[in-house]
């Protein structure tokens, strides 16, 4: 399978002389919620991305006024017990990927970035947002944890104290909030954010690619070291507990009937 061959509906990809790609969540009428459509093409992408030994830099975007707003809750609420622990296993291999990239993968936050949408952008090597982005991980409010690594990836990038703020209040933090706790690395205005970026892609993918690899790895070793998979295991077991529970379950339908 090659890119070219990939049927994308819900993504955007374009890949410029430079070796960079930029790749656009593309359901802006959903605010980009990430559903099983959605995963699949990206995981697809990023699979055959990562193979290209000329891809200097990767660009994450959204399409409309949100970078993803999460998962799809319309289909949550139309899940199976196992349905759900399929979608969480999917969606842990698109971050897994981003992680894992042997280049590096910048997260452009131009709008809402919330639940899934959020721990992509925690996946990410580094992150920069527009002044009105929204941040954060409600999951909690629907009677659910945040189930894409979003416990243990907060604690490793801002200490326990932020992530347990985030966690337990579900709020949506702007991008000055994100700045502060150390989560979001520089804030673009919208009049310069196109320049601002194409420096950063600049800057970026003049880096050799096998000083990359070895700064991702020896970063990602010394701060994680062996337990982390141990740790995520133990939040997927978590999150899957608390689907099928009836606060849950009410939580959800009721968002859906809201919407």
């Amino acid at each position: 399978m090659s890119i070219a061959s990939l049927k994308l509906i819900c993504l955007d990809y374009i890949r410029d002389a430079s070796g960079v790609a930029r790749v656009y969540f593309n359901r802006p009428s959903q605010y980009n919620a990430m559903n099983t459509a959605l995963m699949q093409e990206l995981i697809l992408l990023l699979q055959e991305l990562v193979k290209e030994e000329d891809l200097k830099l990767l660009v994450l975007e959204g399409r409309g006024k949100a970078f993803m707003a999460g998962a799809d809750i319309v289909e949550y609420a139309r899940f199976s017990e196992s349905d759900f622990t399929q979608f969480q296993s999917t969606s842990a291999r698109i971050y897994e990927l981003i992680e894992q990239a042997p280049f590096p993968v910048l997260a452009a936050i131009n709008g809402f970035a919330v639940g899934g949408g959020f721990e992509i952008a925690l996946a990410c090597d580094l992150r920069v947002a527009k002044p009105a982005a929204k941040m954060g991980l409600p999951e909690v409010k629907l009677g659910l944890i945040p189930g894409g690594g979003g416990t243990q990836r907060l604690i490793e990038l801002a200490g326990l104290s932020v992530a347990r703020e985030l966690l337990l209040t579900g709020r949506l933090y702007s991008a000055r909030d994100m700045y502060n706790r150390h989560l979001v690395s520089e804030i673009i205005e919208e009049e310069v954010w196109e320049n601002r970026l194409g420096e950063i892609m600049d800057e970026l993918r003049v880096i050799p690619r096998q000083s990359i690899k070895k700064i991702k790895a020896l970063t990602s070793s010394a701060l994680l070291h062996e337990s982390f998979t141990q740790r995520l295991n133990r939040e997927a077991q978590a999150v899957n507990e608390l689907f099928n529970t009836p606060v849950a379950t009410e939580k959800i339908q009721s968002f859906v009937q809201k919407k």
